[in-house]
């Protein structure tokens, strides 16, 4: 679920743009190009039912031993990244700490 979508839709996307550095979110997604972000959500676990049924992935295979399955950023970062090159001076690891809306549909 993203804040600030488009009121009286279902899965509405973000229209936002920056104004002397505040972001400015809008009620319309009919916006001139090239100056708005829309950013549209996506529901990765209907995505993940939909593509093991598609596929025909048997449901033991849901859970990721051959199925597609869904993890978050940081999950995914564990995983596959090399977190000594993505923490900062301080300690901190953006790729882990940030982005908790950010979903990946591994196949």
């Amino acid at each position: 679920m993203l804040p600030d979508t488009v009121p009286g839709a279902v899965d509405a996307p973000v229209v936002q743009t920056r104004l002397k550095g505040t972001m400015v979110p809008c009620d319309t997604y009919m916006v001139r190009p090239g100056w708005f972000d829309i950013f549209f959500p996506t529901n990765f676990e209907l995505l993940q039912s939909m593509y093991n049924a598609t596929c025909r992935a048997p449901a033991s295979t849901a859970a990721g031993l051959g199925g597609a399955r869904v993890c978050t950023q940081a999950e995914f970062v564990k995983q596959y990244g090399d977190l000594s090159k993505t923490a900062t001076r301080s300690g901190e690891n953006p790729m882990l700490e940030f982005y908790g809306n950010n979903k990946f549909l591994l196949s």
